[in-house]
């Protein structure tokens, strides 16, 4: 599970009035699953009998909107299936080095589409807490960082404190997905990997990062793409036209003062079709060129 950096206290558990409770009732056992378990041959066979969960499927409220029951309210009691992700089972997987990618993460077993593979976990921070340690990695020479956003103003920075999902790549065409999901009794945020699609024992595991790396676009080198799939985007950041002329330098023309001003693109916006111009005197400007005399500079 995640660990709360200090100053970031973990929530606690909420008033019993709110805590969302499912309207599930428990499933009526199989003909014969009862004496399954009473007449198991052996002690050690009893709890593989009894591990089978079939409420709160499909139709339940809470999963329907990502939520975990609490196993202490759910009306369907142990036979609750949509449990939070640390009582949940994981596939057995195992970390390999790949071709070009570093070291990857692949199932020893098939895994099921839909199925839970791994919490992404580590130290939860704020968001200056992760800027800074972007910074102080990227002035020691460090190119790799393991953050994930949990919610808003919150970070989970598997670096030192996470678990093999951090290992697990990205791809423009993955086979797995990250989903935010919340504990009913404290509404705390925790993201799980799970399966897409049916993946093969064998098959490496992936999912699209789809960084939104907002503020951090003079890193977006670090996001380059080497998934080699078709539709591969050419970079890991979900909005890549958004470095669109990045680092490019340029003139505009202000006509209230009759005078050349020259910058460096830092951005762009697709919905606005607005660059971002920082200019060389640190004044900032979002400006649609097309509508402004402007000249690119070699």
């Amino acid at each position: 599970r995640n660990v709360w950096s200090a100053g970031l206290p973990r929530p606690k558990r909420l008033p019993k009035d709110d805590i969302p409770v499912c309207c599930c009732q428990p499933p009526r056992p199989p003909p014969g699953a009862f004496a399954a378990v009473a007449f198991a041959p052996s002690a050690e066979a009893a709890p593989a009998a009894v591990e089978v969960r079939m409420g709160c499927g499909e139709d339940c409220q809470n999963r329907h909107t990502y939520i975990h029951c609490d196993p202490k309210l759910c009306p369907c009691g142990p036979s609750c299936s949509n449990r939070p992700f640390h009582a949940l089972k994981s596939p057995p997987v195992e970390v390999f080095l790949t071709n070009d990618r570093g070291w990857g993460v692949r199932g020893t077993t098939s895994i099921s589409k839909g199925s839970f593979i791994v919490e992404y976990a580590g130290e939860v921070i704020s968001t200056g807490e992760c800027t800074r340690r972007m910074r102080e990695a990227k002035d020691s020479g460090e190119p790799h960082f393991y953050m994930m956003e949990m919610a808003s103003g919150l970070i989970i920075d598997a670096r030192e404190k996470g678990n093999v999902a951090r290992l697990i790549n990205s791809s423009c065409a993955p086979n797995a997905e990250s989903q935010k999901w919340h504990d009913a009794a404290t509404g705390e945020v925790r993201v799980g990997i799970f399966a897409r699609e049916d993946i093969p024992a064998g098959e490496e595991v992936t999912y699209d990062y789809m960084f939104q790396s907002s503020g951090l676009a003079a890193a977006a080198a670090a996001y380059r793409c080497r998934c080699g799939a078709p539709t591969c985007r050419g970079t890991m950041d979900n909005q890549p036209e958004r470095m669109r002329d990045f680092g490019h330098r340029i003139e505009v023309f202000w006509e209230g003062d009759g005078a050349w001003y020259r910058g460096t693109v830092s951005g762009y916006s697709a919905a606005t079709q607005r660059h971002t111009v920082l200019y060389d005197d640190n004044d900032l400007e979002r400006v649609v060129l097309d509508a402004v005399p402007h000249r690119w500079l070699v």
